[in-house]
């Protein structure tokens, strides 16, 4: 929820200077980024009934959450009569899971 909630108050900066990615964007990103660190650390813990049988690294479920993220953000940067455009709102996804995933090991 407070993923959600942060996500979203980014995307509505960036939904009011009319920029590619916005309110859904952003919320969704940091929700999934959240959501997909709480599965790794749930599944890292001797807590998890599956822990005898799947060795998961909350680290690199981190690392493969960047790379995703930085995938979708290269798809908002245009380049563009000899501009670069979306450079900003492609940096604010990133740094938008981090927070997600901050909040998903319980910073």
């Amino acid at each position: 929820m407070l993923a959600t909630f942060l996500g979203s108050l980014i995307g509505l900066e960036r939904e009011y200077k009319r920029k590619e990615a916005g309110l859904k964007t952003f919320s969704l990103v940091c929700l999934g980024a959240c959501f997909f660190t709480v599965v790794a650390v749930y599944l890292s813990s001797s807590q998890s009934p599956l822990s005898a049988f799947v060795q998961v690294d909350p680290i690199r479920v981190i690392q493969a959450v960047a790379i995703g993220i930085s995938f979708i953000g290269s798809g908002v940067i245009i380049y563009h009569k000899f501009q670069i455009e979306g450079l900003t709102t492609a940096a604010a996804l990133w740094s938008t899971a981090a927070i997600g995933i901050g909040i998903g090991v319980g910073l």
